[in-house]
């Protein structure tokens, strides 16, 4: 592929990631039909002009609306009916021969299962709606179900793999450009808009489009959490770290990309999200193979790396602002919250291995607490659906750091249960991973690599 044509691509994913973004607060400051007119137009101009790229934009456009995102609330629906349209297309695109790829099957299974587990759990101790349960269904394991069909092709799931990490990237950008803002003229200069992200607090977007929701002190004085494509500032934390970790799979490393988006990490302010990226990044390295050396001196490096990781987990408990010590200082109402609900899933494994247990507020907030309502089942089927897609695939060992940060946000600070695109992720970067081991040539440089399949 030519430098002309090598730019036309990158060109088409920047631009992908910048109209998801601007549609996202586009639809927040304008009336929706304006918006689905506007669309629809400029989705036909594109299909005419790159039809193979409906299939996986359509996939794309989806995300922002899907469960956990930051339209999750009103649209999660509408995102699985897009899903479906992008899957029918990739169908009749293949000519009826679609490829199903194993890791999107075993998660959509185990998804499936583990909805089957919270009805019965339902049925047995009358704990949640069974109407919410199978609308979570629909729009985890449907969607996931449909997504397969979009990702089983090489080239569509690269184009949705990077047009993720771009849309992360554009996001993480507009905070800084808002950041520097607030910098000069004051911290919560700059606003354009308000929307319900949620029933309990409105989200504001500042200039360009960076969505914030929630606050905390800094530095004793309070500031906006970015949560971007997160219907949670702990979301987009673990979607700039999981882009920050997919960069190498997609592209050469680059100093600047990944100062936006540790950038855009920080700007959640979220406790977990910056301990797991730390702690991930630094296991990751320490599980690296050193055959440089003597004995004695690949002793030293295991030695040197163990420091490093107790470092590591040292700075992701007592880092100011963002460490778990901070979190009490700076936010001791939610960190009890969390905290009791915790104990009550850990204190459940005795009482009960099944579940039933209802123990107030934020009784599932975390894949721990959730041990308490839904049991021992439920926790065996949400670690299966983040690590089984890994077993016997190429390139695993790059897609494990994306599956561990996933876990870290389940098990300590997100909710599990109908979490669609957290368990899509896990998909995409297994596949990313795949793709990247077995495009590169035995003994080719990275970017003679990359010059062949940019």
């Amino acid at each position: 592929m030519g430098e002309q044509d090598t730019g036309r691509t990158a060109a088409l994913y920047v631009a992908s990631a910048v109209v998801v973004a601007a549609a996202v607060v586009g639809t927040l400051l304008v009336p929706l039909a304006i918006v689905v007119v506007f669309g629809v137009v400029a989705f036909t101009a594109l299909a005419a002009w790159k039809p193979k790229v409906v299939s996986p934009l359509l996939l794309v456009i989806a995300i922002p609306l899907m469960r956990p995102n930051v339209l999750s609330e009103q649209f999660a629906l509408v995102a699985t009916a897009l899903v479906v349209l992008a899957a029918v297309v990739a169908f009749a695109d293949d000519r009826g021969r679609a490829t199903i790829p194993r890791p999107l099957v075993i998660v959509t299974l185990i998804t499936l299962g583990m909805s089957v587990w919270l009805l019965v759990v339902s049925s047995m101790f009358g704990l949640g709606s069974v109407p919410d349960i199978a609308r979570g269904i629909v729009t985890t394991s449907g969607t996931l179900a449909a997504a397969s069909l979009v990702l089983g092709e090489p080239k569509r799931r690269r184009f949705v793999v990077r047009s993720f990490v771009w849309i992360v990237l554009a996001m993480s950008a507009s905070y800084v450009i808002t950041a520097l803002i607030w910098a000069v003229i004051g911290v919560g200069s700059a606003a354009v808009a308000t929307f319900q992200i949620n029933t309990n607090a409105p989200a504001t977007v500042y200039f360009p489009f960076t969505v914030t929701f929630g606050s905390t002190g800094v530095l004793g004085q309070s500031v906006p959490r970015f949560t971007g494509l997160g219907r949670e500032p702990g979301w987009m934390a673990l979607y700039a770290g999981s882009a920050l970790l997919l960069w190498p799979t997609l592209y050469r490393p680059r100093v600047l990309p990944a100062l936006i988006l540790l950038a855009g990490l920080l700007g959640t302010t979220s406790t977990a999200g910056f301990g797991a990226l730390v702690v991930v990044l630094v296991g990751a390295w320490l599980i690296r193979p050193n055959t440089r050396g003597d004995m004695f001196t690949r002793y030293v490096a295991v030695l040197f790396k163990l420091t490093l990781l107790a470092g590591a987990v040292y700075l992701a408990i007592y880092a100011p602002v963002l460490g778990f010590a901070a979190k009490g200082d700076v936010n001791a109402v939610s960190l009890g919250e969390r905290s009791t609900a915790t104990q009550a899933g850990i204190q459940s494994l005795s009482s009960s291995l099944v579940g039933g247990d209802d123990s107030g507020i934020q009784n599932s907030i975390n894949l721990i607490a959730a041990l308490a309502p839904f049991g021992l089942p439920f926790f065996a089927l949400v670690t299966l659906a983040i690590f089984l897609p890994l077993r016997r695939q190429p390139g695993a060992s790059r897609s494990l750091p994306v599956a561990v940060l996933v876990f870290i946000t389940l098990l300590l600070s997100q909710p599990a249960a109908a979490s669609t695109f957290a368990f899509m992720l896990i998909g995409i970067a297994t596949l990313a991973a795949k793709d990247h081991a077995t495009l590169t040539p035995s003994g080719a440089s990275q970017r003679e690599a990359l010059l062949l399949h940019p």
